[in-house]
């Protein structure tokens, strides 16, 4: 994320404030270019060490009980495109430039709900990922039902290939 994509979303976050993230729409994913990027050298395993709340709005269900799960996400650069495994499924594509800059997404339909997850950002190759993630997701949570946006702020750190 989207089972896992959800509680990917859920799991990054660490609490509630900052403005309104926006609504995605599966269109904001659906066709995400690739990028200027050659060769593999983005790819790699990184480890999520933080990820801050930067905003959320449910419709239902509350922010707060959104809570951190960090964990690892591996990248795998094939020259302009980028796949981007996050902690839990499912697997986001786009784009990557030459820079490192890069936008991914997914929308997925799974057994809890409905996800749409955009991941934002610039990798550093082999030693850092920052990011800004976005999602908009519909699930059932334990007794809970969320319908909610929120963007995190994601770094994680290269722990290997």
């Amino acid at each position: 994320m989207i089972a896992a994509m959800v509680a990917a979303t859920i799991a990054g976050l660490a609490g509630c404030g900052g403005d309104e993230p926006r609504h995605l729409t599966d269109a904001d994913v659906a066709t995400i270019p690739p990028g200027t990027a050659t060769g593999t050298s983005f790819s790699g395993t990184y480890f999520a060490d933080r990820a801050d709340l930067d905003g959320c709005h449910c419709r239902l269900g509350p922010c707060s009980l959104l809570s951190a799960n960090m964990g690892t996400t591996t990248i795998t650069q094939n020259g302009g495109v980028v796949s981007i495994e996050p902690v839990n499924p499912p697997l986001l594509t786009g784009g990557i430039d030459l820079d490192g800059r890069f936008s991914a997404g997914a929308s997925a339909d799974v057994d809890l709900g409905h996800g749409i997850e955009l991941m934002e950002g610039t990798i550093h190759a082999q030693v850092s990922l920052d990011a800004v993630v976005e999602s908009t997701f519909v699930a059932v949570l334990g007794d809970v039902t969320y319908d909610c946006d929120v963007r995190l702020r994601l770094h994680a750190s290269y722990t290997g290939p």
